[in-house]
């Protein structure tokens, strides 16, 4: 299975049981380009535990991650819509995002 494949995988399960799989899900639809390099370069502050990776993680990185999973994650909520019965059932776990987003990068999904 390519890592694409492997992430729409993970990104449809997460879906399915009612995880936000986007950033729009999350609450913010109306976040910027400029508010998510903000992000990234929060994320990438020395003190925070991105740098436990084995390799160099740049705060472009992590803002290119944020996109492309947010890109995936609006075609999936496109192509899988819940079903009526998933809706009422359906929780925000702000983690889910970042999971996801971590999974990307340590598949090296951007290389």
């Amino acid at each position: 299975m390519t890592k694409g494949k492997e992430i729409i995988k993970l990104m449809k399960l997460a879906h399915r049981i009612g995880l936000s799989v986007n950033l729009d899900e999350l609450g913010f639809s109306d976040i910027n380009e400029n508010e998510i390099i903000l992000v990234a370069k929060k994320a990438t502050m020395p003190e925070e535990t991105i740098h436990n990776k084995p390799y160099e993680v740049a705060p472009e990185r992590v803002a290119d991650t944020m996109k492309t999973a947010n890109t995936i994650g609006i075609e999936v909520v496109k192509q899988y819509p819940m079903r009526k019965f998933q809706k009422h059932k359906k929780f925000e776990v702000s983690l889910s995002f970042k999971t996801l987003a971590r999974a990307i990068n340590s598949k090296h999904y951007l290389t």
